[in-house]
């Protein structure tokens, strides 16, 4: 039984392998990589997005009801993308930024209207924007298309707002979900003009579809019966995006390329652990857990479970939590040094004491992650 088991196991292997081999010539095709040519700026102008897309939440709401604590609460996870970049490069920005976040959390608690700390969030979130990103980048197709992918299909996008609003019970979601397609709609209105006709049109039907899903930031009276009813016109439409980019936007069709590219990454983030710089390595830490959560744990976790196991359990002593990452790295260790539980959410991995020690062992796992995958 268990000779039969490893012959499963390297059976589904070598399809995994022989597949990844296939899509990869296939994303060859295009002009621009953005989720490998430019990993980390892609990652912290989605932090940036995302801290656009909430305060678009609160600005549609004024009163913000006691739903949208998540939605408050999650400033802080998408500033650990960008947030040591930022301090290291414009710190006067930074405490701005962070002042402003924390006047609206304090709003937001005591029940105020928040327009106006919004809009003054919204001063210090451009001049963010403008010192984390350059002004060339944001300008590329590339870029905009990676930004526009991640918004469509990631965790706190359009496709995911329905999802857990019905499958998760979290109907809150909902409104983050329709601020993330408000940016769709911007950003493509800046990537049309490459379009063909018919690329614009199927573009334009599948926005129209996603309007109708998401008609306003406010809770539809009866949500979709489908759970993934905006998954296929989101995935349809960053198909489009892709052609008229140029630009590859699917980063986990080619596993055997991905899987040491996760081992880069993480070798940067050791590096400013090394160096003290504890919140520039979680912004990488903070990637790889994305992109390994999205595209690698459910393959290895079939295939290989004790290896995978030791990429997300390194994953979760250095502070990723899927969804509950909203401690940047340091946080979360007592005033002894040692390392406190998880938190309440049900995040139970105990933070590392030493995370340069941690980020090594992460490194040596995602190595053996990548042999087993053939990278």
């Amino acid at each position: 039984m268990i000779g039969s088991m490893r012959t499963l196991k390297r059976t589904v292997v070598a399809s995994a392998v022989a597949l990844a081999a296939l899509f990869g010539a296939a994303q060859a095709q295009y002009g621009a990589d953005p989720f490998f040519e430019q990993t980390v700026i892609q990652s912290r102008g989605f932090g940036l997005e995302l801290m656009d897309a909430r305060l678009r939440v609160l600005e549609a709401y004024g009163i913000a009801p006691d739903g949208l604590d998540e939605t408050v609460e999650g400033f802080e996870a998408d500033y650990a993308r960008f947030g040591g970049t930022l301090s290291a490069t414009a710190p006067d920005v930074a405490e701005a930024l962070e002042d402003a976040i924390e006047a609206i959390e304090d709003g937001f608690e005591a029940g105020e209207d928040l327009t106006d700390l919004v809009a003054i969030a919204r001063g210090a979130h451009a001049d963010a924007y403008a010192a984390v990103i350059p002004a060339e980048v944001r300008a590329s197709p590339a870029f905009r298309a990676g930004v526009m992918a991640d918004l469509l299909l990631a965790e706190g996008g359009v496709a995911e707002g329905v999802e857990e609003a019905i499958e998760e019970d979290e109907p809150w979601m909902y409104p983050l979900g329709w601020a993330a397609l408000q940016r769709v709609n911007e950003l493509w209105a800046g990537l049309a003009e490459f379009a063909t006709a018919d690329q614009e049109s199927f573009a334009q039907q599948y926005l129209d579809t996603l309007a109708d899903i998401y008609p306003a930031a406010t809770l539809p009276d009866v949500f979709p019966s489908n759970p993934e009813e905006a998954e296929s016109p989101a995935q349809s439409l960053v198909g489009i995006v892709e052609s008229v980019a140029d630009a590859a936007l699917y980063p986990g069709r080619d596993v055997r390329r991905l899987a040491p590219h996760l081992t880069t990454i993480t070798a940067q983030a050791c590096e400013a652990y090394a160096a003290g710089d504890d919140a520039i390595a979680f912004e990488h830490v903070l990637i790889v857990g994305d992109l390994y959560d999205a595209h690698l744990t459910d393959f290895l976790g079939l295939v290989a479970g004790d290896v995978d196991d030791g990429v997300t359990g390194m994953l979760g002593a250095l502070g990723y939590g899927g969804d509950d990452d909203d401690d940047e790295a340091g946080e979360g260790e007592s005033a002894d040094g040692d390392a406190d539980d998880g938190d309440e959410e049900g995040d139970d991995a105990a933070l590392a004491s030493d995370p340069a020690a941690a980020c090594g062992e992460l490194l040596e796992a995602l190595e053996e992650a990548s042999a087993v995958l053939g990278g």
